[in-house]
Formats: C-alpha cells, structure tokens, sequence
C-alpha cells in the first residue's frame, strides 16, 4: 500500500496553504491543473455542481456532449491519440450508469480515462435517493480502480492517485466517486486514507537469460513477431529489433503502424478479420515473440490449435513463445507460454537487441512472400455501385500519396472497421483510433471529437458505418461547441 504518512510529511504544509478553505469541487478543479489536464468533458447535474461551479474559472477547456457515454468515448479519443489521461465528469445515477460502457471500453482497450461521478450526500447513499445508484460496485470490475470519496480532506491524495493508476503500468480507466456533501465542504486538514496497491514490474533481464533468449531468436528458422499496443510507445525499437533480426512483424489491431505496414517484413495485422499470411505465419512458426499482447480470442482463435509448431519447438529445445507484458495477470492467463517477462517492452527490447544477429531465413521469408501474394486483401468491383473497400482505398491512395504524417482515423464498430484495418496501410502507432475489445458501437464521431481536440493541426477522419454512426449522431450538433 501507499504510505500517506510519508506523503504529507513532505506536502502537508504546501497542501494546507494552497488548499485551505477552497470547497471540495474546487480542490478537484486545482488538481486537474496540477495534473496538466486542458481538456474535460462535462455532462451536468445537481449532485456534481460544486465540482462544475469551479469551472467558471476559465482556465480548462471543457466540452458539454449530448450523451455522457459520448462524452466518455470523446475524452477516450482524446487519450487514445495523445497518450494523455481522458477526463469525463457526470453526475449521479443515469450520469454514471450512461457512462459504464465507454469506462469499460476503455478499461478493455487499456486507455487512460478517468471517470468523476457526482453522488448522492453521504447520509443519503443506500436509500434509494434521487439519481442515486451504487456506483463504485458497478465501476469496480471494469476499472483499475475505483473509490468513493468520503472526506473532502482525502481529496488531493485520491485525484492525484487517480491519474498515477490510470498512466503507470498498464493503462486503464479510474473511476472517482464524489458524494455532494464532499465536494461542498471546505477542506481544512488532511486524513490518513490508504489507496491503491500498483503492480511492480521487472526492470532487467539476467545476462544468462538474455543469452538464452537471443540464442534462441538468432537460430530460430521461422521466427514471427506479434505486436500488442504495449509497443505503441517503443514503435522506433520495435522497427530497430525486427529489421536487425529479419524477423517478419503482424500486429494486432491496436498496434497497426507500430510496424510500417509498406514494410517488406510486415504482415500487417492477425486474427479472425487479419491478413491469411499473417495467421498462417504465425501458425506455422518456431519462434513467436509476443510483445505488449495479451493473446485476445480474436487473434489466437482456438487455444488448442494455436501456433502448435511453438509448442512443438519447445519440447525440443529450438523455439517456443517468448511473451513480454507489464501486466502479470496477463502472463499465462490465456494461453501457456514458455519464456514470460512482467516488464515494458521497451525495457526487453533495448537490453536483448544488442545481442540479436541478421539471419537470412529466405525459405522462411519466400514462404511468406508467396502467402501475401496469394492471399492479399482484395474485393470484386462492381462498376454500378461504389463499395466501401473502393472508398477506403482511395482514402489510403490519398493519405499515401500526399505523404500526410500527422493523420488519425477513427471508425465504429462493424464491417467498415474491419474494412479500414484491412485497405488502409498503417505506418505510424496510434493512428487508428477504434474500439477492440469491447466493440462499442456508436464511438466513431466521439473518438473524431476527442482526437481532434487532442491534435487540433492533424487530419482526423472518421470512417463510419450507418448503424454504428446512428448511436452518436446527436454529437453533430455539438461539434459546433468544440
């Protein structure tokens, strides 16, 4: 646990002096400056006032949805393309409860959101009050964390904890609670309270294990890399560790462009609706080397028939599955795999790097090459109707051809996401901006909103189906307030 003791002997002066007398929504409102946030998204009502009262103050920008799952999906855009933590604040009961699909959506996609909810008074929770709900036991199995604040003094500690859990390890969203009788007292002196428990991860490798594991890459015959998003930041080492190796790359959805997929080792992304050379790469590899992946059901398919030559490999001592994850609970917990590293990415990446060989593996890599011819994503044109694989085509030709770096594409949920992960050719991370795991639709337009405000001089194009864009197209009307 945190030791809060050891906090505010270094802060409680400073805390006391700055804080004292300002009401709890105020209090909330300094420690969003602190924490470099300049972007929120609000959605109003009674309970959550005292915190909105203190946006008068002008010095955040902060954006009034139509929907508070909208506002959720738009500070999720925002964080998704700038890596920096998306606030949404709502009020109590069918403000938070409008808010848990976009709060597991990211939570799912390991996006830094943090939901602020408004709350019933203290002496009022459990008694079905108006627009009351038992919010933190919804929140909690969706969220990195999830509190209720139950003293206006606990304030500074818990905002400043809240954006620590939702950026350190693993991203994720947070969810804070704030009861109304909180946020509209006035905060004098500070509590103890003990918060959250942070996962430690591993910093170096052992010499021995990082000759071991190089060895195994360098001699390998039929190595593939699979990027998660966890790689996202460490795009310029992954880029570096592939080619130096020769080691074909797929990715998941989440990590497309972390490897340029105009790449000649790219086998751009895997999975149910990926590339057929990727899966059959993958299927028929010695060596997988997973990094930043959590093996979801929609690349891996059946457990049991996953990749069986690893498996194969392992048992005679040339190959196996290598994967590299921060998050522990992720290690083991779909599939066995045979040499596991708690760590970032980019930790692994520049400690086993330096020990990796170029090997030119050509029956290995014109295998593959005849796979990519073969089975390239294509669709039959139909010279009296324009299909949508024509128009994001012609989106790819035109981003390609103006050589556009600073882009983002956002999509809902459906045939035409699928469709943008196959006919655009990623080349840079965090460039698509969709929902994987949960597969929210409606969160297209939002995302746009979000990641726009976010990168206000890049391109942001929402590639958007009928179904999917009818569960927002009410933020049309808003768009005029950003």
């Amino acid at each position: 646990m945190i030791n809060l003791r050891k906090i505010r002997r270094k802060t409680s002066v400073g805390l006391l002096r700055k804080y004292h007398g300002l009401t709890g929504g105020e209090v909330v409102y300094e420690k969003f400056i602190e924490n470099n946030i300049n972007h929120v998204w609000i959605s109003t009502g009674g309970a959550v006032m005292p915190l909105v009262d203190a946006f008068y103050k002008g010095n955040i920008k902060y954006y009034l949805p139509s929907h508070e799952q909208s506002g959720g999906h738009a500070a999720a855009g925002y964080a998704k393309s700038t890596g920096k933590p998306g606030v949404s604040i709502v009020t109590s009961g069918p403000g938070f409860t409008n808010s848990l699909t976009a709060l597991t959506d990211a939570m799912n996609d390991s996006v830094p959101l943090i939901l602020f909810s408004g709350q019933v008074p203290l002496n009022s929770m459990g008694t079905q009050a108006f627009q009351e709900c038992p919010s933190v036991d919804m929140s909690k199995p969706v969220t990195k964390w999830s509190i209720c604040v139950e003293d206006v003094n606990e304030l500074p500690e818990i905002i400043d904890e809240a954006f620590k859990v939702s950026m350190s390890g693993k991203p994720g969203a947070v969810h804070v609670d704030l009861p109304k009788c909180v946020t509209s007292s006035k905060f004098d002196k500070i509590k103890n309270k003990n918060l959250s428990k942070q996962n430690c991860v591993e910093k170096k490798i052992d010499l021995d294990t990082i000759d071991k594991i190089s060895e195994l890459i360098n001699k390998s015959n039929n190595p593939v890399i699979i990027i998660g998003q966890g790689c996202n930041n460490s795009y310029k080492l992954v880029r570096e560790f592939a080619i130096k190796s020769n080691i074909p790359v797929t990715t998941t959805i989440h990590a497309m462009g972390c490897f340029d997929e105009t790449h000649d080792l790219s086998l751009e992304f895997l999975g149910m609706h990926g590339n057929v050379a990727a899966n059959y790469a993958v299927q028929n590899s010695d060596l997988i080397i997973a990094l930043g992946t959590r093996f979801d059901d929609r690349i891996t398919g059946n457990i049991k028939e996953f990749a069986p030559k690893c498996y194969q490999s392992f048992k005679e001592g040339t190959g196996g599955i290598i994967h590299v994850n921060i998050n522990r609970s992720e290690i083991n917990y779909v599939l066995n795999s045979h040499y596991n590293f708690n760590m970032d990415c980019h930790d692994f990446l520049k400690q086993i790097s330096p020990k990796l060989n170029f090997n030119a593996r050509k029956n290995w890599l014109n295998r593959i090459k005849k796979w990519k011819e073969e089975y390239k994503f294509s669709f039959n044109i139909d010279n009296d109707n324009i299909k949508t694989q024509q128009v994001i085509s012609k989106i790819n030709d035109f981003l390609i051809s103006n050589k556009i770096k600073n882009y983002f594409v956002s999509t809902g949920v459906g045939n035409h996401q699928m469709m943008a992960s196959q006919f655009i050719k990623w080349k840079y991370p965090k460039s698509f901006i969709t929902s994987g795991s949960l597969g929210t639709m409606g969160v297209g337009l939002p995302y746009a909103i979000g990641c726009q405000i976010g990168n206000p001089d890049s391109l942001v194009i929402d590639i958007d189906g009928d179904g999917s864009f009818n569960h927002s197209l009410h933020e049309l009307k808003s768009v005029n307030d950003y």
